[in-house]
């Protein structure tokens, strides 16, 4: 009965329990979850927070009935919790006192297992009346039961959930939308955007632009976004809102994405967070294009250029004709073709190569523009516009620069050399240079003058050249009057269009022996026209000098009358200088022609030389400062002054009036000589000529020709008496014997059968008579015996001259030795001679008649000087000092003083001494010589030093580009060459003691100062200035001392240009000034620079070179 109790009780307990615990969770749950529908009602809660709540709802209340069950569990079994057997016999006996410990103590009893009779039955005993007090004293109300407050409390709770749940409609669909809670429930908004349904999925192209419009219902706000979502970078954008309405374009569309607008809430409570449109899709399709493009450009194979590859498009591309041009296009997408249109116009259509690339080739030949075409499967063509031009480059001809002939115009013999020196360059090679030419005859003698052409190089592999070439005449056959036009050509390696340059046309003259002497005679002729004017002026200027000394002799002051004369005189002066300097340069244009056509021989070669040197000797520095005196003297307004000025001035005029008529008597010597010369030679050449007529009578060539060729011998023969006439006049001043013998021929039956013989020839000839031979021989015949007459003629006469001057110069060192003699005599008596004796008187008046006999000694001197020039100059200054010297000891004798006129006399016997050693070796050369130079030797030597001069030049120039140690080396060995050449020109200077050599002593004294600056490693621009001073000054001396060789068949030589010494070393630099321009097109032309640039660059460098050569 315990037991039962116990157990009753311990229910009843747990139940209470049960019933309070499920009371309060109620309770709270109801609070929880109207705090939820209330929260979900104010915040419109999403799926997720809505799923969260539901969620966390039903764990709580699956959570509390595990808890209560596990608490009913443990409170059940547990022993020592509140609801075990004997916690719950201690609370019985609590609420009954009566049996407070009896009951607990009759439960332990009935739970001992006694072994022990008696103690077991007392036992049942004591649990017996236990049960009996149980059952008296336990009241009704003893078993625990559920508060009512409680009840009412839950009852309350319960009441006013269900009161607030079914009353309030938002708490219902609050629980409601709780309850599904995987369902959406578009919360209120206070407007909506819609998205039309052509807006939801739209296709485009890409790069185009989507205008979008957006219907709204409800009052908008100013804060719409639109979000675009490319998968990558989502972005959003606030959109512009105006009139209510809703508008945006997407630009320049390039990938596909997704769109939608959205509207975000400001407000902590309200029902929704964002308003949002329906998704847009946007789906773009790419035009084709060219995602890579390869182009190569292979140039011709004789170019030797590589192939150029180009990775993108340009605006432009170029080429050189027949260049391949190679496409490789690759493109964004699959393409249904790839096409390319040329000017618009022609289709080329490329071929698809493994689905990977299209490609094509074409051959180029001229300048086109061209445009890519790529069309998809869908029929679409490439929206961006491909194309570009490809221009022809210009494959130029080659540049030629021509250094040698310098002259358009050259005089050439028939045995002449020309020498040709020309640099040429082409942009991508050079295969040969070539002489174009041709032979043009005089209009009597038909000719072939086609054009001829002659090799001068060939080339494989090169760019640039330098060709040094002689060519020689000899094999063209070139006769007197021929005429052979030549160009350079130099031609490119282009085997589709050569491209040929061609010089300027250069005319090589082999004038006819007319023309030569007949130039000849202009050019004496005007020299002979300015002296004679020369010496009116200075008639002129004498007299009004005249003039000017008496008026200053009777005036008291210089007057402004005798002023003006002065200045005109001077003014004069100045006119007739500048008629002296025009002599000269028509004395070098003579000397020029002559050298040009070997026609002159040595002796008169050497005088047009000692013309020119004569000429400058008249013009002196004493007759120069004179000028300057009378000038200054004119300034000052003094007029003794200015009577000294013009006295000395008048004096030095006289002097160059006597040496101006020397100079005029010379030339007309050197005229007779040179028409005596054109005698020989005339008959030289119509001797040679019809030999020629001869030989091709035998070779029976055309009869029309040899007629042509004897007309023009008998015109020759002709014109050829009238030069015997001229030469017989002019020699007849000089040598009667010489105008006799010229006379003679003249009126011999030589010259008439001769005459005749050519006259029958001529007429045979033009009746086609072949027994024309004979008069052609005999002609031949004739002639040459004139030829030996002539030549006898011509020996004779310079026999004659050279005897007259040997006897001339015989009188003039046999005077003056007899006055030197008279003079040894007169100081040996005056050796004891004291200043008292009264023989001083004597010995005054003695030396007084040796100076009346040295002056006219000196007129002997002054009228020998005019018939010949190896008077030499120096002599002039000796017999001046003796003339002094004798003046001196005159002025002593009379002052008594007996000891200087003695050292004045020594001086006057050694000065005769060295006039009468100097007329010896004047004769002796003379006699040596028969009027040559006498210089010859001196020329190979010259001729050295100049070639070591030019090389020590050129290696000076090449200082700069070397490295210090090589520069100190090459300045020792520079400085050791040029000390070596100066010690051979010095020899050179010391063996021509008494000539006048100003050139070749200043380029000795200039070779000492570079070989100096060499030692101290000084080089600047004026030691290069000075060395190419040298080399000119050299190569002047050299032209003046030149000397020709003439033999009965002329020398082959190279043909000569007109030009002259003083531009020599000019025409040196212009030419390596054109060399450094050809260097520097080439290096700038190898540069990687446009062709645009290269272009301009030869256009640059081409006006370099012709406005240098200007």
């Amino acid at each position: 009965m315990i037991n039962k109790l116990i157990y009753q009780y311990k229910k009843a307990k747990i139940k209470k329990i049960f019933y309070n615990d499920l009371i309060v969770f109620f309770i709270s749950y109801i609070c929880l979850l109207i705090f939820f529908l209330i929260y979900e009602n104010i915040f419109y809660l999403n799926q997720i927070e809505r799923e969260k709540i539901f969620v966390l709802l039903f764990i709580i209340l699956i959570s509390f009935f595990a808890y209560s069950f596990l608490k009913i569990f443990i409170n059940y079994f547990s022993k020592k919790s509140i609801t075990s057997n004997k916690s719950i016999a201690l609370e019985i006996g609590q609420k009954v006192p009566e049996i407070s410990d009896k009951i607990l103590n009759a439960y332990q009893l009935s739970k001992i297992e006694s072994s022990n009779k008696i103690e077991k039955e007392l036992s049942k005993i004591a649990i017996k009346k236990t049960e009996d007090l149980i059952e008296k004293n336990i009241p009704k109300k003893l078993f625990p039961k559920i508060s009512r407050n409680n009840k009412l409390v839950f009852s309350f709770f319960v009441i006013i959930f269900l009161i607030a749940l079914f009353s309030s409609e938002s708490l219902r669909f609050s629980a409601f939308k709780i309850y599904n809670h995987k369902v959406y429930f578009e919360p209120p908004t206070p407007f909506k955007i819609e998205l039309p349904q052509q807006y939801l999925n739209m296709n485009v192209m890409d790069g185009d632009d989507i205008s979008i419009s957006f219907p709204v219902e409800g009052e908008i706000t100013d804060d719409i976004f639109i979000l675009i979502d490319n998968g990558l970078d989502p972005q959003l954008e606030l959109i512009d809102i105006q009139d209510n309405s809703i508008k945006y374009t997407f630009s320049n569309v390039k990938s596909d994405f997704k769109y939608r607008l959205m509207s975000f809430s400001e407000s902590l409570f309200s029902k929704w967070d964002t308003i949002k449109s329906h998704a847009g899709f946007v789906n773009v399709s790419y035009w084709p294009e060219i995602a890579d493009i390869q182009i190569s450009i292979d140039p011709p194979d004789y170019t030797g250029s590589r192939e150029v590859l180009y990775n993108k498009l340009q605006p432009q591309f170029r080429a050189l004709k027949n260049s391949k041009i190679n496409y490789k296009i690759f493109s964004n997408q699959e393409l249904e073709s790839l096409t390319i249109f040329n000017n618009d116009s022609e289709k080329i259509q490329l071929e698809n190569k493994n689905s990977e690339f299209w490609t094509t080739n074409i051959k180029f030949d001229s300048t086109m523009g061209q445009k890519i075409i790529l069309k998809n499967s869908n029929g679409n063509t490439n929206k961006l516009d491909y194309k570009y031009q490809i221009k022809l480059i210009d494959d130029f001809s080659p540049d030629l620069y021509v250094i040698e002939p310098q002259e358009r115009i050259i005089e050439i013999n028939n045995e002449s050399k020309i020498k040709i020196e020309f640099m040429h360059s082409d942009d991508y090679g050079l295969i040969e240079s070539l002489i174009e030419f041709s032979v043009e005859k005089p209009d009597y003698i038909g000719a072939d003058t086609s054009l001829k052409y002659v090799r001068i190089n060939q080339y494989k592999n090169t760019k640039q050249a330098k060709e040094e070439f002689t060519w020689n005449l000899s094999t063209l056959n070139l006769f007197p009057g021929d005429q052979v036009k030549f160009k350079l050509i130099s031609k490119d390696n282009n085997p589709n269009a050569q491209g040929i340059t061609k010089s300027k046309e250069f005319n090589a003259i082999y004038p006819s022996l007319e023309d030569i002497y007949s130039s000849i005679e202009k050019d004496e002729e005007e020299i002979t026209d300015l002296t004679n004017s020369t010496l009116q002026e200075i008639d002129k200027i004498d007299k009004v000098l005249e003039d000017i000394k008496l008026d200053l002799l009777k005036a008291t002051d210089v007057g402004i009358e005798n002023q003006q004369k002065v200045n005109e005189s001077l003014e004069k002066m100045d006119e007739v200088l500048n008629e002296i300097s025009k002599m000269d340069e028509v004395l070098n244009s003579l000397k020029q022609q002559a050298e040009n056509n070997n026609i002159v021989d040595n002796d008169l070669m050497e005088k047009f030389s000692q013309f020119q040197e004569l000429l400058n000797d008249i013009m002196t520095p004493e007759l120069m400062e004179a000028m300057q005196k009378l000038q200054q003297a004119m300034g000052d307004l003094d007029l003794n002054e200015m009577l000294e000025a013009v006295e000395n001035f008048d004096y030095n005029l006289e002097q160059f009036e006597s040496q101006l008529e020397r100079f005029i008597d010379m030339f007309e010597l050197a005229i007779a000589e040179q028409k005596i010369d054109e005698l020989v030679a005339s008959l030289e050449i119509m001797n040679d000529e019809q030999l020629k007529i001869k030989k091709s009578f035998e070779n029976k060539e055309s009869l029309k020709k040899m007629t042509s060729m004897q007309s023009r011998q008998n015109e020759r023969f002709e014109k050829f008496q009238n030069t015997m006439t001229e030469a017989q006049k002019s020699v007849q001043k000089f040598s009667k014997k010489t105008s006799e013998s010229i006379n003679d021929l003249i009126s011999s039956e030589l010259n008439l059968k001769t005459q005749e013989s050519l006259d029958i020839a001529k007429k045979k000839l033009s009746k086609n008579d072949y027994s024309a031979i004979n008069s052609i021989s005999q002609s031949e015949q004739n002639l040459n015996e004139m030829k030996k007459i002539a030549e006898q003629i011509k020996s004779d006469f310079s026999s004659d001259m050279t005897k007259e001057m040997v006897i001339l110069f015989y009188s003039v060192i046999d005077n003056i030795l007899k006055l030197s003699s008279i003079q040894e005599e007169l100081i040996n008596s005056s050796d004891n001679l004291r200043i008292s004796s009264p023989k001083i008187r004597s010995h005054a008046s003695m030396q007084f008649v040796i100076n009346k006999q040295f002056l006219k000694f000196v007129e002997q001197i002054m009228t020998l000087s005019t018939k010949t020039f190896y008077i030499s100059p120096d002599l002039n200054i000796v017999m001046g000092k003796c003339r002094k010297s004798i003046d001196n000891s005159i002025l002593n004798l009379e002052q008594r003083k007996v000891k200087t006129a003695r050292n004045e006399q020594k001086n006057v016997l050694a000065s005769m001494n060295e006039i009468g050693l100097m007329l010896i070796l004047s004769m002796n050369e003379m006699q040596e010589n028969q009027s040559a130079s006498g210089l010859s030797s001196y020329m190979e030597e010259l001729q050295e030093i100049s070639q070591g001069q030019s090389e020590i030049n050129m290696n000076t120039m090449q200082l700069g580009q070397m490295g210090m140690m090589q520069q100190g080396d090459m300045m020792r060995q520079l400085q050791e060459q040029q000390k070596a050449l100066q010690q051979k020109l010095q020899q050179i200077l010391d063996n021509l003691e008494g000539q006048k050599q100003d050139g070749l002593s200043k380029a000795s004294d200039d070779m000492l100062d570079v070989a100096n600056q060499l030692n101290q490693k000084r080089i600047s621009k004026e030691t290069t200035d000075k060395q190419n001073k040298i080399l000119s000054r050299l190569l002047d001396s050299q032209k003046s001392l030149k000397e020709k060789d003439f033999s009965e068949k002329r020398q082959e030589s190279v043909a000569q240009q007109k030009s002259y010494s003083e531009s020599i070393l000019k025409q040196k630099e212009i030419n390596e000034k054109n060399i450094i321009y050809m260097n520097a097109m080439e290096n700038a032309l190898e540069e990687s620079y446009s062709e645009e640039y290269k272009k301009m660059f030869r256009k640059y460098y081409r006006g370099l070179l012709e406005l240098e050569n200007d």
